[in-house]
């Protein structure tokens, strides 16, 4: 978070664990992203690089940052990190030389891809991930890519749009939806290309939001934060919703970052007022609302 502290959240009990009180040593005031992994291991994004802590010893090692080196990172704030099925996590820094970066979990070994030896079409990553088949996709200021691991290039991905993709998420029957600028898409995917089966733009009512997350509940509802709220798509009904203080939302304001989901259908999300977290199936809607 922003004033040093890496705390663990109990999503069953609300129950909130301090580790930089005593047990680990944060790096920076301003912390980005995070993530634990497989090994016990947990991973901090800062705006000078990225620590990896041993959780149950509280020791650490910072990884190189060097953006005259391909086995180091490039300067600039780590923004998202995502764990692959392989043994690897991925991230992205933001920044003047932001580039997509391989650490393999056990040695630390870094593997640094950008425009000039991986094709990386837009350093301006919003998002990254994995499809069905646990390929690396990016959302960038490009559009949507995919990584192709025995070339080592990333690729466009046939059919997607050509612009800016703010976030993907893909629903329980493999399809995919997309957040660009004032719109959802929403595609079928086949072949490793994208068909487009719905848009869902300002015709429908859907606001020009910007940079937010994106994911897809259990029911086939689109959910998207904004810093202009919590925004809810239902295809069945064709029918948007806005959640936000009125609803119980202590900020309205979400941060960029990605929306989280986890194994049991929770969905978690970052605002200015701390963590929101909320089970998609069990909102009850006020049909007649207080004015």
């Amino acid at each position: 978070n922003w004033d040093g502290g890496i705390d663990r959240l109990d999503p069953a009990t609300g129950a909130v664990e301090r580790l930089a009180e005593g047990r680990l040593s944060a790096p920076d005031k301003a912390l980005w992203s995070v993530l634990p992994d497989r090994f016990g291991q947990l991973w901090v994004g800062h705006a000078r690089g990225l620590r990896v802590y041993e959780l149950q010893s509280g020791k650490f090692a910072d990884i190189p940052v060097d953006p005259a080196k391909p086995d180091a990172l490039a300067t600039g704030l780590v923004y998202h990190l995502a764990e692959d099925a392989a043994g690897a996590v991925w991230v992205s820094t933001y920044g003047s030389s932001g580039a997509l970066h391989r650490i393999d979990l056990a040695s630390h070994r870094v593997e640094r891809f950008d425009a000039d030896n991986a094709g990386l079409r837009n350093a301006e990553v919003d998002q990254i991930g994995f499809d069905s088949g646990g390929s690396l996709l990016i959302a960038s200021g490009a559009g949507l890519d995919r990584f192709d691991a025995a070339s080592r290039r990333f690729s466009t991905i046939v059919g997607a749009p050509g612009q800016r993709v703010y976030a993907f998420a893909f629903a329980r029957d493999g399809t995919l939806w997309l957040h660009i600028l004032g719109a959802l898409e929403h595609y079928r995917v086949a072949a490793d290309a994208l068909a487009l089966i719905e848009r869902v733009d300002a015709a429908a009512g859907w606001p020009a939001l910007t940079v937010g997350g994106l994911q897809v509940d259990d029911a086939g509802a689109v959910w998207v934060s904004s810093a202009r709220g919590l925004w809810r798509y239902d295809p069945a009904a064709h029918a948007i919703r806005v959640f936000d203080s009125r609803d119980g939302l202590a900020s309205s304001e979400f941060n960029r970052l990605p929306l989280i989901k986890t194994a049991d259908g929770a969905i978690f999300g970052g605002t200015l007022a701390g963590i929101v977290g909320f089970m998609p199936s069990r909102i009850v809607e006020n049909p007649r609302p207080p004015p």
